[in-house]
């Protein structure tokens, strides 16, 4: 069986992931994944993606700070905090 190659700069298999989490009821594991995605975003420069994703992984674990303290970095580099 010939092995799927995977763009490692294609970010939508890390997207589905998020998704195919959610409907499993594993919101951590999805929000683990989302916290990945937001900081590839913010490498790439995209601040504004890099805040979604992060403002959607505080949604999916309220109750993890490192996740808030992301969201505070970004804000606070843009000059918003």
């Amino acid at each position: 069986m010939p092995k799927a190659i995977v763009d490692p700069d294609d970010l939508q298999p890390r997207v589905e992931l998020v998704r195919l989490y959610e409907r499993a009821g594993r919101k951590l594991d999805a929000a683990a994944e989302q916290v990945k995605l937001g900081g590839i975003q913010a490498e790439r420069g995209d601040t504004e993606g890099a805040l979604e994703s992060f403002e959607r992984a505080a949604v999916l674990a309220p109750e993890n700070l490192d996740i808030l303290e992301k969201i505070l970095g970004l804000h606070e580099s843009r000059g918003e905090a």
